[in-house]
């Protein structure tokens, strides 16, 4: 599945961390977004672990999950840092 993670928080030190464990998994596009190709598993294991990491009284982290058929109308004015979609495999 694809998502779009997007952050916003308060202490500078959380911030990186998270920049950068969300680096192994996607592509910044924004300064606090990131494009992320992941499945279920790695979903939870990130949302878990984002958990971990952030203040829930003053920080936000917002994942939207968004569908195949969509992903050909996302539009990108300027500079287009995303535009890459893991093709789907399966491991015997």
């Amino acid at each position: 599945m694809f998502y779009v993670i997007c952050y916003d928080i308060v202490n500078d030190k959380k911030r990186r961390t998270v920049s950068k464990f969300l680096s192994a998994y996607g592509i910044r596009v924004q300064f606090s977004i990131f494009e992320v190709e992941m499945s279920k598993i790695e979903y939870n294991y990130v949302k878990k672990t984002l958990c971990k990491i952030i203040d829930i009284k003053t920080d936000t982290i917002r994942i939207y999950q968004i569908c195949k058929e969509c992903l050909p109308k996302v539009n990108t004015i300027g500079q287009n840092k995303g535009g890459y979609r893991l093709e789907e495999f399966m491991i015997i």
